[in-house]
């Protein structure tokens, strides 16, 4: 059985419906870093891959099965790459 989303979803900001005329005060929700961007700051702090991994990523819509140090370093190592070929491209 699939999860249906709600509008109370975690990930997601709260949508209201609101007066156009009136302005809020509070801010907007930040955006959610990219997973490539999130271990690209870990490794730069010296975080090993075990150590990120433990926090418990997933790739996919399938967040049953967690990464593993290993799984999340060849992930990362592919998408390196797939990044470095996409700016050459550019170039």
């Amino acid at each position: 059985m699939k999860a249906r989303r709600t509008e109370r979803d975690i990930l997601g900001p709260l949508r209201e419906v609101r007066d156009p005329g009136k302005r809020s005060r509070k801010a907007a929700w930040p955006p959610v870093p990219d997973l490539f961007d999130v271990i690209t700051y870990f490794r730069a702090r010296g975080d090993s891959y075990a150590l990120i991994s433990s926090i418990g990523f997933w790739v996919g819509e399938e967040r049953t099965k967690a990464l593993s140090a290993r799984g999340l370093k060849l992930w990362y190592e592919g998408e390196l790459d797939r990044r470095s070929a996409a700016k050459a491209a550019i170039r």
